[in-house]
């Protein structure tokens, strides 16, 4: 009678660290899952405060092509991965804000008489 009992412990603790052991690894996939999730909200905002911020440096009134700088500022303070799009697209419409005057012998000013 012993030796069975003995057998049915050893066998309830057997099957007590399987279930133990499936529900750790039932969390584990659940975390990794929700992390991955996770990110993929972050990108997608991400994304979105980035075409808001280029739609805003595509405006016509300067506090909001202002506000649009700064929230290129942000992100690119925020995201590694996408600070050499901002810097590019800052570029971008700082040059075509202020061009670059002609070069050349006409766009030389005139000189000034020596006094």
């Amino acid at each position: 009678m012993k030796a069975v009992d003995d057998v049915r412990t050893a066998l309830l603790q057997v099957i007590t660290g399987l279930v133990v052991l499936v529900g750790a690894y039932a969390t584990w996939r659940q975390v990794r899952v929700s992390q991955e999730d996770l990110r993929l909200a972050q990108e997608g905002y991400l994304a979105d405060r980035f075409s808001r911020a280029v739609d805003q440096l595509g405006s016509d009134k300067p506090d909001v092509r202002i506000g649009g700088f700064h929230a290129l500022w942000r992100i690119a303070e925020q995201s590694d991965r996408d600070r050499d799009a901002v810097i590019s697209s800052r570029r971008r419409t700082c040059a075509s804000a202020c061009p670059r005057p002609p070069a050349g012998p006409a766009a030389e000013p005139a000189a000034r008489p020596a006094p």
